[in-house]
């Protein structure tokens, strides 16, 4: 084996070595994180995250035909994305796609970077929630309780509950019927004024 063909092996090999190890040409993709469920009223907004050790330089959200796109002069190892529509926007649909791409600033796959990519299907439900009241106690005094019966119009029920004066939180529980709810709530003794809103 002549020495010029020895030579560049190792050069080859130092190379590898280099491109193997070395943080510029690193191979973990970003990390793609979805605050939510598979529900979306098109209001409130979408809440994501990014995660790269290295710093994620770009990304893109699409619904349907709505894209946000971003590139990132400085990589961030973390982005929080408050992803909305316009205000304008019509979708008539009741179901949509949302489709999330990341890409890091990497060196690998030809200087391109490590690209994750999420798609998640939501129910799209833009109708509020009705409410109807069949029966509650005839008073209520402070410091006492006082039952609640009452009835929900929504397929998709995500969180179910009751308030009282703005931060005391009651549980209700089915009852009988499918929709029916029956709750007992309870006027504190050191507050003067009693308010409840079932959310």
């Amino acid at each position: 084996m002549s020495k010029k063909l020895i030579a560049f092996i190792i050069i080859v090999a130092l190379i590898g070595a280099f491109l193997y190890f070395s943080p510029y040409f690193e191979r973990e993709k970003p990390v793609i994180n979805y605050y939510g469920n598979n529900y979306w009223n098109l209001k409130e907004p979408l809440k994501i995250e990014l995660i790269d050790n290295t710093g994620i330089k770009y990304y893109r959200i699409q619904f349907n035909n709505f894209v946000v796109q971003k590139k990132l002069q400085i990589p961030k190892k973390d982005v929080k994305i408050n992803f909305t529509l316009p205000s304008n926007y019509r979708y008539s649909n009741r179901t949509g796609r949302l489709l999330i791409k990341a890409v890091d600033k990497s060196f690998w796959n030809f200087f391109q970077g490590n690209t994750s990519e999420k798609v998640i299907n939501l129910q799209i439900d833009t109708q509020r929630p009705i409410v109807e009241i069949i029966s509650h106690s005839y008073g209520i005094g402070r410091g006492g309780t006082a039952l609640v019966i009452y009835k929900v119009k929504e397929k998709n029920i995500y969180r179910n509950f009751i308030i009282v004066n703005k931060y005391h939180i009651f549980k209700v529980f089915p009852y009988k019927k499918k929709g029916y709810f029956i709750s007992l709530i309870a006027w504190p003794v050191k507050e003067n004024l009693f308010e409840a809103t079932i959310y």
